[in-house]
């Protein structure tokens, strides 16, 4: 496993923040909408990219408390600002799956 931040250079002089995961042999891409200045021209733009920075690393560090927590069933609170509907919607289904489950063994040894 392993995150890394990605820039690409875009032809308008600004650089594009992106997050690669790499998990399983499996690539996956975020892009960030941040940008960089490529080459900052004043004390304003150099510390519009060193903030821009932090913010990357911050969220980087996030995706891979994300990843730790799915891996090892762990649950901080990041994901509890999702919505809170979704959430509902998942927990029935795993619920309905484990009554038709027990249901369906109990038919079985009757």
């Amino acid at each position: 496993m392993g995150i890394k931040i990605r820039e690409s250079k875009l032809a308008n002089g600004q650089i594009r923040l992106s997050l690669e995961t790499n998990q399983a042999g499996k690539s996956d891409y975020e892009n960030l909408r941040i940008f960089l200045y490529d080459k900052p021209k004043n004390p304003l733009e150099k510390e519009h990219n060193r903030k821009t920075k932090e913010l990357a690393e911050s969220i980087k560090a996030k995706r891979i408390l994300e990843i730790q927590e799915n891996r090892y069933n762990i649950h901080s609170g990041f994901k509890s600002q999702g919505s809170f509907i979704e959430y509902f919607k998942k927990l029935t289904r795993e619920r309905k799956r484990k009554v038709i489950t027990v249901h369906g063994i109990a038919l079985a040894n009757i």
